[in-house]
Order: structure tokens, then C-alpha cells, then sequence
């Protein structure tokens, strides 16, 4: 896996939406340029759809601006939502591969992923993103 040497984390905060943002890239980089993003949202419940709904809008809107996405569901629990998907020769983004949770508490939906840009994740960083993500916990 990529180690990130950071120097700088992005948060946004809405609380009138009740959404809280922190994107995490390397040293170097912007959230506007990056070649890896880690990303954390965190959704109020009430104004967010549930995992299930959340994972296949995200799938619907990035087939309609690429239409050769590629897109895996890893795992699917009740309200946990393990995916991928990967765009290559997309007229609006840049190649990419992502891996993401969406998983839902009573109050809240979060959103966390593992985005790059370029090349296709190597099989071995792709495997331990998975597991960390399958391990994350939301402590409150």
C-alpha cells in the first residue's frame, strides 16, 4: 500500500446539511490535484439515502458521464456496502480506480474510499485496501 506522507487534510463541515468531509492526499498534493485521495464523509441519515441507494446512484451517475465504467459490488450486508469500479478512456474524468464503504448507524451514512488516478490498482494494494476498509469501525 501507498504510505501517505501528509502535511496538509482537507475537512469540510455543513452543518445545516449535516455533512462532514476530510480528504486525505500526499504530500505535494491538492484535493484539486491529486493522484491518490483518501476520502471520509459522513451523511445525517435523515437527508441521505441508505447504502444500497447511495452505491447505486454513485454507479448510475458515473455511467452516464462513462459509459465504460466497470463496477463490482465486493460485498453487500444489510446496510454496509463494500464496492469498486474503475473508468479508463472517459471523456469527462481522468483513468481511475476507486474502493469504497458505504455503511450506515442509526444517525448517520458514511462514505470512506481509496481513489487513484492512472494505472489500475496492483492486486496486493487493492487487497489490503479492501481489508482495511471490511475492518473499519465507527467509534462514536
Amino acid at each position: 500500500m501507498a504510505h501517505f506522507d501528509v502535511d496538509h487534510i482537507h475537512t469540510q463541515v455543513d452543518k445545516k446539511e449535516k455533512i462532514r468531509i476530510i480528504e486525505i492526499v500526499p504530500r505535494g498534493q491538492t484535493v484539486d490535484n491529486w493522484t491518490e485521495i483518501i476520502t471520509i464523509q459522513a451523511f445525517g441519515k435523515k437527508k441521505y439515502p441508505p447504502p444500497s441507494e447511495a452505491a447505486k446512484s454513485m454507479k448510475q451517475m458515473l455511467l452516464a458521464r462513462c459509459p465504460n465504467l466497470v463496477w463490482n459490488d465486493i460485498e453487500t450486508k444489510d446496510q454496509d456496502i463494500l464496492y469498486e469500479w474503475r473508468i479508463e478512456n472517459c471523456a469527462s474524468d481522468p483513468d481511475q480506480s476507486q474502493i469504497g464503504r458505504f455503511l450506515a448507524t442509526k444517525d448517520t451514512v458514511f462514505h470512506a474510499s481509496y481513489c487513484a488516478k492512472g494505472k489500475q490498482i496492483a492486486p496486493e494494494e487493492r487487497q489490503e485496501w479492501i481489508s482495511r476498509l471490511q475492518s473499519a469501525k465507527v467509534v462514536k
